[in-house]
């Protein structure tokens, strides 16, 4: 429940500072075709604000919260690894006896999933129910390659943010294509101010996409920072439970 509220608190947040963005954006930029390009300034009123350019940015930010939140997620699993709840001395076994007293220290921080605890309670418990390294072994492989999946699909939704800006974009684009050559047969005009301004409204309609494509290779670039951050804690939990439980797990023999 904490995890949702978190994310539903950066998710508010960041609607709020990308609106925000926007308004600064028009209070600090002069150029009116500058504002176009970035937020299309020029149909505000007509579109009540709505405007493709507008939305986009509200878009680009959601996306950043969602990485926030996995970035904040990320720092949350790896506080675990340097907690040391396994021994990491070239010495040490572990006995069906020590598994209560390690089951006591992981227990508190066993919640968080994708944990070093929340491992190492599940280690514990395969091996005091079935007493055998083997099958320990097996819950390892399999919980390591659940958590793999689980990386995978936690990044769906700024996927599917970075496929959609660009998209709004190109719908942008095509929109504002459409309303110039509106704009030229309405008018029917000639000379320099009706060539100026139709590239000009012209100009606006592809910068749309060339804006969608800058935030979208942003967010992705962000996106691949992130993720493998997450994986490279994956890969440092699994050795160190392979390392200091597995490895040095003992059964008497009968």
């Amino acid at each position: 429940m904490a995890t949702q509220n978190r994310r539903l608190i950066i998710f508010i947040v960041m609607i709020i500072l990308g609106i925000a963005t926007i308004f600064i954006l028009d209070a600090i930029i002069s150029d009116t075709l500058i504002k176009d390009r970035f937020l299309d300034k020029s149909h505000w009123d007509e579109y009540y604000g709505m405007t493709i350019q507008n939305i986009m940015w509200v878009l680009f930010f959601i996306g950043l919260g969602e990485l926030l939140y996995r970035f904040l997620e990320i720092s949350e699993i790896n506080a675990g690894i340097n907690k040391h709840y396994l021994p990491e001395d070239d010495h040490s076994i572990l006995e069906i006896n020590d598994m209560s007293t390690l089951s006591q220290d992981v227990k508190r921080d066993a919640k968080v999933d994708g944990s070093l605890a929340n491992l190492v309670k599940k280690l514990i418990m395969q091996f005091q129910t079935s007493h055998s390294i083997e099958q320990t072994q097996n819950i390892l492989n399999a919980q390591l390659e659940i958590q793999s999946s689980k990386i995978d699909t936690h990044y769906n939704m700024i996927r599917y943010i970075t496929w959609l800006i660009p998209t709004m974009g190109f719908i942008g684009t095509v929109i504002g294509i459409a309303t110039a050559l509106a704009y030229a047969g309405q008018v029917n005009g000639q000379g320099d101010q009706f060539v100026a301004e139709l590239t000009g409204r012209l100009a606006v309609a592809f910068d749309t996409t060339f804006v969608a494509l800058i935030m979208s290779a942003i967010l992705v670039f962000i996106m691949h920072l992130t993720q493998g951050r997450e994986e490279k804690n994956l890969v440092t939990i699994g050795q160190y439970a392979l390392d200091n439980f597995i490895n040095r797990l003992y059964t008497q023999k009968d």
